[in-house]
């Protein structure tokens, strides 16, 4: 799984001085993919709190009416009050 092979797969022996640094740079990469998972799940957790914090935004009943929206009642009620609202053509 990992990108480089291990020397006892790769049939070379590597010297004492290039083990060490081999071993030392996959700790630090260990350190770092922990150090990331531990930030990644910190961050869920926040957003998981927010979430819930967060009260879920519902239309007021009050503010807005029952059927459609306030625009096509508007539109409506403005077509009602208009004598000439296309359904026909103006006498002459």
């Amino acid at each position: 799984m990992t990108d480089t092979p291990s020397s006892s797969s790769s049939g070379t022996r590597l010297s004492p001085k290039a083990e060490t640094a081999r071993a030392e740079r996959a700790a630090r990469q260990a350190a770092a993919l922990r150090a990331n998972l531990r930030r990644r799940k910190q961050q869920a957790r926040s957003r998981e709190e927010m979430e819930a914090e967060a009260p879920i935004s519902q239309p007021d009943a009050s503010s807005s009416p029952s059927g459609p929206d306030e625009r096509t009642a508007r539109q409506t009620s403005s077509a009602q009050n208009d004598p000439d609202n296309g359904d026909m053509p103006p006498c002459q």
